[in-house]
């Protein structure tokens, strides 16, 4: 897969974003879905496999973080972007937390959506999240050539 051919799961409650991000993503090569629900989103995760979800933060009812949850929980091969109208102080540490690559401020321009997008695939599988303090685990240490791992410093 290269980034331009990424299938995307975009989720923000307006449609008119749905629809102006897909005909921006599809503009540039990728393949595009849309939900405009927390239960939309998780039935579409289900049926069919996305290399990302780029995700709106306040969903009428819901939030990204049960999207992100959902992810999680399921071990799906999903990285995600969050975007937000709303200021990102709080919920851009609660949403990187919960696994999300990056948070994007909106309105946003295509240029912000691709680099958000690169950086989001430029890891291949999200990093497993720790359980009780909902943060990232560190990943252990490499392996040293012919020997035991490396430790941290």
């Amino acid at each position: 897969m290269t980034i331009a051919t990424a299938t995307v799961l975009i989720v923000d409650d307006e449609p008119q974003v749905c629809q102006l991000i897909e005909g921006l993503l599809t503009g540039q090569g990728f393949r595009c879905e849309s939900a405009q629900t927390v239960g939309q989103a998780r039935r579409r995760l289900l049926e069919a496999r996305f290399d990302l979800v780029l995700l709106d933060v306040l969903i009428p009812g819901s939030s990204g973080l049960e999207v992100l949850d959902f992810i999680a929980q399921r071990r799906l091969p999903t990285r995600a972007v969050c975007m937000t109208g709303l200021p990102t102080e709080g919920w851009e540490e609660r949403m990187l937390s919960a696994g999300a690559a990056a948070v994007m401020q909106k309105p946003f321009d295509i240029d912000t959506i691709l680099s958000a997008i690169a950086h989001a695939l430029a890891d291949v599988a999200p990093a497993p999240r720790a359980q009780a303090a909902g943060q990232r685990r560190a990943s252990p240490p490499p392996a040293l050539p012919n020997g035991p791992r490396a430790t941290s410093a």
